[in-house]
């Protein structure tokens, strides 16, 4: 800026200095949240009459809004309950076009397992707190529980086959269209869920859409969240069909494994849900979406055979939750949710061991879903909680 401007700035700002007295606030008079370093502030023009009768032209610089953070961990019992839908589905072209004319691939075996059990949940949270407008937080939870060591109940792991029977001039067909049209069914009386837990990352944020300091508020946020669990079916009671429908009864001592199975899933998503507080409580729900990846390990021991099964699906959940203050530094609260993910069988493995009955020298086989004959595996995962616990505060 050339010289002959700084003359005529300086008149400018000696006017605008007697017009208008500039007043800073003691920040001392606006606490903080732990953790800020200076509130926000809006800049506010005082027009109002002074003692003389004329315009105070006062401009304060006001905090509008204390941000700050804080450190919390929520520690939560929980009851939940795990579906586990393992399916198993034949493009074979042959047996396609005998049993199926429509020419589509057909499901074939099916293990359903079952399990409601305790489990512990902690969530850490990192918050940003704005106590007008929002809040943001990064926090990590991880749960874990099973019904191993008898504190919960698993129903019996049901393996059904949809398979063909009877003799070879008059070979019979099961109905594969049918839930109930399968041709082999056994029971395992003794089904643990050995263990289960997860993992969850996430990043939420609160947006006020409406005036300051108003409710309700909506919620939105990423995450990426890991499942585990494993299963295990001793004994088998039930029968197939040889000749004729349910001919073979099956009976195998409770203490003797007859299958394993483990299942991992990885799931990034996105969520959206709004929040409302009344006086002490809060509310709020949440929905969420995303994609999903599986791997299944499935080992059936009476066989000698190794499964391995890779595929990929969508991963959705609706969750809940009521918090009720106790006290400066802790909450209580009780939530609830359910979610479902389910994947498409892309790659699958059978590996039978020598001295197998099915194949005595052993043997290995690969299928992709997309092959002309191919046999692939679709999972489907429920779960649902119920939960209570306390919030702390740092």
């Amino acid at each position: 800026m050339g010289r002959r401007f700084k003359p005529f700035l300086g008149i400018l700002f000696a006017a605008m200095a007697s017009m208008v007295s500039i007043k800073p606030l003691a920040w001392a008079q606006y606490p903080m949240a732990p953790g800020s370093m200076i509130p926000s502030a809006a800049v506010v023009l005082d027009l109002s009459p002074d003692v003389h009768g004329g315009q105070s032209n006062t401009l304060a610089i006001v905090p509008d809004r204390p941000i700050g953070r804080e450190e919390s961990a929520n520690i939560d019992l929980q009851w939940r309950g795990l579906r586990l839908v393992d399916q198993v589905f034949a493009n074979d072209t042959s047996r396609t076009e005998a049993g199926n004319p429509g020419g589509q691939a057909h499901r074939i075996s099916q293990l359903t397992w079952d399990a409601t059990f305790p489990a512990v949940a902690i969530d850490i949270l990192d918050l940003t707190t704005d106590v007008a407008n929002g809040t943001d937080h990064n926090g990590i939870a991880f749960w874990i529980g099973g019904s191993g060591l008898g504190l919960g109940n698993s129903k019996p792991m049901e393996d059904l086959d949809w398979l063909t029977y009877g003799p070879s001039a008059d070979m019979r067909y099961p109905d594969y269209g049918e839930e109930d049209g399968y041709s082999f069914r056994t029971l395992s009386p003794n089904t643990s869920l050995d263990w289960a837990g997860g993992l969850d990352l996430h990043r939420h944020s609160t947006v006020n859409p409406g005036a300051r300091g108003s409710w309700p508020r909506i919620l939105s946020g990423v995450g990426l969240q890991m499942d585990a669990q494993q299963w295990s079916a001793r004994g088998a009671e039930g029968a197939y069909s040889d000749v004729s429908l349910f001919d073979t009864p099956v009976d195998l001592p409770n203490d003797i494994l007859a299958v394993t199975l483990a299942h991992w899933s990885l799931a990034p998503y996105v969520s959206v849900g709004g929040i409302w507080q009344q006086g002490p409580a809060t509310f709020d729900i949440e929905s969420r979406a995303g994609l999903a990846t599986t791997f299944t390990h499935d080992q059936h021991g009476q066989r000698d055979l190794d499964i391995q099964a890779f595929g990929m699906g969508w991963h959705a959940g609706l969750e809940s939750r009521a918090s009720f203050v106790l006290g400066d530094q802790a909450d209580i609260y009780l939530a609830g949710e359910v979610q479902r993910t389910s994947s498409y069988g892309l790659w699958r493995r059978n590996h039978w061991q020598t001295g197998s009955a099915e194949h005595p020298t052993g043997e290995t086989v690969q299928w992709l879903r997309w092959q002309t004959s191919s046999s692939h595996i679709d999972t489907h995962v429920t779960q649902w909680s119920f939960s209570t616990g306390v919030s702390l505060k740092f």
